[in-house]
């Protein structure tokens, strides 16, 4: 999906990558060999800056660090304050010197792309 933004002093667009698999559906990367997409993003027009935020596996995922921690049925409240740290969306800087970039999704994943031109 692609949502486009401006206001009076600047203007983004910003892309979301979906990476997901239907229940009984074989799904092989031939770039990574495993269960990821990988996605070439080709951006031709001078950008400010481009940032990505992810939410899968490794990155903004409570439920799964809740599971790794045995499902706790109550929560204390350094728990719930570690899951609300581990839930929050880290924007990173990706280098906008190349025109374009190659962006892999694991799984079930979500990429968020933010270019303000």
């Amino acid at each position: 999906g692609v949502l486009v933004l401006r206001n009076e002093t600047q203007r983004e667009i910003m892309v979301f990558l979906f990476s997901n698999q239907w229940p009984n559906q074989e799904l092989k990367n031939s770039k990574t060999n495993d269960n990821s997409t990988s996605f070439s993003v080709s951006i031709p027009l001078k950008i400010k800056s481009l940032n990505i935020a992810r939410v899968d596996n490794t990155h903004s995922n409570a439920p799964q660090a809740w599971r790794d921690d045995g499902r706790p049925m109550y929560l204390t409240q350094e728990q719930i304050s570690k899951y609300e740290k581990i839930s929050e969306i880290e924007w990173k800087q990706i280098e906008t010197s190349a025109l374009n970039q190659v962006i892999v999704v694991p799984l079930n994943g979500i990429a968020c792309l933010k270019i303000a031109y």
